[in-house]
């Protein structure tokens, strides 16, 4: 299920977004779900980030040649959270919130990103810590 929804900001190691937890989510209960519900949130703003970058379209890896072929899209996995987080048991579903994933390093194909999630509208802290993605072309 696709939660991240606007990208406000991407650059070279950073991308700033929005998403919410939709109401009809199958964790979702009475209006609210898991606050896990938001590292996918950050996941899916990782994957995002990591599809920018190889397809040349921040300035990282070089952008393809004029011309060239489509580009394979890109098998990622979630294999790790450190550091994490939670500031509360649940969101409320179709509540904004922010995300914020930073580019912390990495070696090869396994990436890790500081992350934060946040409620938009009171911008009261959701979650934090580091995810680590793995990452290839298919």
């Amino acid at each position: 299920m696709l939660l991240l929804r606007e990208i406000e900001k991407a650059e070279e190691g950073l991308l700033l977004a929005t998403g919410w937890i939709p109401a009809n989510c199958p964790a979702a209960t009475e209006g609210r779900a898991s606050t896990m519900m938001a590292v996918e949130l950050a996941a899916q703003a990782a994957a995002v980030h990591e599809a920018l970058l190889h397809r040349g379209l921040l300035t990282a890896i070089a952008p393809p040649p004029e011309g060239a072929a489509p580009q394979e899209p890109i098998q990622g996995y979630l294999v790790g959270l450190r550091r994490l987080q939670l500031r509360r048991p649940t969101v409320t579903v179709d509540d904004p919130l922010g995300v914020r994933i930073q580019r912390h390093g990495g070696a090869g194909a396994l990436v890790m990103y500081d992350i934060e999630v946040w409620r938009q509208e009171d911008e009261a802290p959701v979650l934090g810590g580091r995810l680590s993605n793995w990452a290839l072309p298919s």
